[in-house]
């Protein structure tokens, strides 16, 4: 008789329990997590053993060093996996019309919020005792104390109680899963920049010190953090329980048309971009796209270009009449371009997983499907629109790498012609990369049956895709050519070293892209060096994985759409049945 009661205290931590444990999803989730964190205890381990000669006895006091490496990556896991677990928590109520019926329940706001946020930080928790046995083992390998381990402990309960506060927060205030996902992890960025109130940063700098003492006295601000965003969150929960549905950028581009069109009057009038009023023609989709969809429309794609590129010269003149560089490379300018890039392919990612998902969400793909398209076709119509995007995006990126590359140039006394090589890998790399994560983006979306799985899944597969041929370089790399590429901006580099591991590593766009930042062929004269060659078999290779995935999607279209296989006009090949055939049938 006592479980059912203790359960009967605690039911919707029972409940979310049961739901998580039910779910592929979950355990798929785990086991990437100790994929990836075992994996990289293991590069590190091996590094250490070829460093000492395989002798293991050199390990012996080196424990602080796994330590502190498997502490920042649970720190870096909290971030990337918490707020994809946490943001759904109330939002799916909201999605399945079944918070109404949890409050009329006799259970209050606050137990409602403090049992979501119990039952979503359980799992995260497991996710952190995956890493007892390293840390036993740096224990055993000495150079820390059992007071570093508690520590380390108690600031990544604390993170994790705060991410989660933070997540739980927007997951109440949002309407949808999706707007809460990208909210948590732009907002709540954005919160986490300031430094007295991460508990990361409270750590590193206990750890350099050696101790902090009383440690409960230095994380306050973080405790009063935590209750104030969950305060937030029961609050958010009765006032935005029942929101209509708005789209914010679109009304957001309305304001703005609406202060111009004022300011516009007094200066003449003049308009750059009308607004169409054209009918769709040849292409409905793509005119459906563009002109009924706020990051479809030319004008307000244009506004986006200008909010973007605007910072991005003025910055880049900057840097570039501070003459700001280390030795010959504008490290600013890499890091700025770096940023850019983390943008695009956010942007780019979230838009192509939510082409399709996004009509099954509002139910409108079924109207879709009646018409007489081929679901090759609607598919390519709608691509056009992510293309727009696409070329926004870039036109930032090419002008940061045209001001570094005259910058980098002018600082090395234009010794050769590897400014216009940089340029061209550049424009390759925003080529390949931005529409063949588009296309996978768009497949995973084809696939998935909710928004949030199709960005959440989408993200993913872009993030495993970009780290596990790193890790599987730096586990392979026997002369340090990895180490030269990544961290050294590629100098050292000798023909003699690992080209296999190198070509390995370039399979990850992450690389290509830095390679091109520090390749050595930019102060060099031109021709084909060796790593000039490795880029180029990248761009071929994803060249070639672009074109397979777009054939791919495009091929089996009617089928991912969910639509019969001989749909309006017959593929080549394939005989439409007769009407009167397909009725006696029926």
């Amino acid at each position: 008789m006592s479980a059912p009661r203790a359960r009967s205290h605690w039911p919707l931590v029972g409940k979310e329990l049961i739901e998580q444990a039910a779910r592929k999803r979950t355990y798929v989730l785990r086991t990437l997590y100790a994929a990836t964190l075992f994996t990289a205890f293991l590069c590190i381990f091996d590094n250490w053993l070829r460093q000492g000669g395989d002798n293991p006895s050199a390990l012996i006091g080196r424990g602080r060093e796994l330590f502190e490496s498997v502490v920042i990556f649970q720190f870096l896991g909290i971030f990337i996996f918490l707020p994809a677990m946490m943001c759904s928590a109330i939002t799916a109520e909201k999605e399945r019309d079944s918070l109404a019926l949890l409050l009329l329940t006799d259970m209050t706001p606050r137990q409602i919020i403090r049992e979501k946020y119990v039952g979503r930080l359980v799992p995260m928790f497991v996710y952190l005792f995956l890493s007892m046995p390293l840390m036993a083992l740096a224990y055993a390998m000495g150079g820390i104390a059992a007071a570093d381990i508690s520590f380390a402990a108690y600031f990544l309960f604390l993170t994790c109680m705060q991410v989660g506060a933070i997540a739980l927060m927007f997951s109440a205030y949002c309407r949808t899963t999706v707007g809460a996902f990208l909210a948590t992890y732009i907002v709540g960025g954005a919160i986490y920049l300031i430094p007295f109130l991460r508990p990361m940063t409270l750590y590193l700098e206990g750890a350099q010190r050696g101790a902090m003492s009383p440690v409960v006295a230095v994380s306050i601000l973080p405790w009063v953090s935590v209750l104030f965003f969950l305060s937030l969150a029961r609050r958010f929960l009765l006032t935005r329980a029942v929101v209509p549905p708005t789209n914010r950028l679109l009304s957001f581009f309305r304001a703005l048309d609406r202060f111009w069109h004022g300011v516009n009057q007094n200066f003449g009038g003049v308009v750059l971009i009308r607004e169409s009023h054209d009918l769709p023609g040849g292409q409905p989709v793509y005119w459906r796209e563009t002109q009924r969809k706020s990051l479809g429309k030319l004008n307000y794609l244009f506004r986006i270009l200008v909010t973007i590129e605007g910072p991005v010269v003025l910055i880049g003149l900057f840097m570039a009449f501070m003459r700001m560089g280390w030795h010959s490379e504008a490290v600013g300018l890499s890091i700025m371009l770096a940023v850019l890039w983390g943008i695009a392919a956010l942007a780019v990612i979230v838009r192509g997983a939510d082409l399709i998902v996004s009509e099954r969400s509002n139910q409108t793909l079924e109207t879709l499907l009646t018409t007489p398209m081929p679901g090759a076709q609607i598919l390519s119509e709608k691509m056009l629109s992510v293309y727009r995007l696409i070329l926004v995006l870039s036109i930032p990126i090419l002008t940061t790498a045209l001001i570094e590359g005259h910058l980098e140039n002018e600082m090395r006394g234009r010794e050769g012609g590897g400014y216009v090589i940089y340029l061209f890998f550049t424009f390759l790399s925003v080529v390949i990369y931005l529409p063949l994560f588009a296309w996978v983006a768009l497949w995973i979306g084809l696939k998935a049956r909710s928004r949030v799985r199709a960005i959440i899944g989408a993200m993913m597969v872009v993030l495993v895709w970009c780290v596990a041929p790193i890790l599987a370089a730096v586990a392979l790399d026997e002369t340090g050519i990895i180490n030269a590429i990544l961290f050294q901006g590629g100098h050292g580099y000798r023909g003699d070293q690992d080209t296999g591991a190198l070509i390995l590593c370039n399979l990850s766009p992450v690389s290509a892209v830095m390679g091109v930042e520090y390749t050595p062929s930019r102060i060099k004269v031109p021709g084909i060096q060796p790593y000039e060659a490795v880029l180029l078999m990248n761009y071929l290779l994803y060249s070639v994985i672009l074109l397979s995935v777009r054939w791919w999607c495009l091929r089996h279209a009617d089928a991912l759409l969910g639509r019969l296989k001989v749909t309006g006009r017959p593929r080549r090949g394939e005989v439409a049945p007769a009407a009167e055939d397909s009725v006696a049938a029926s």
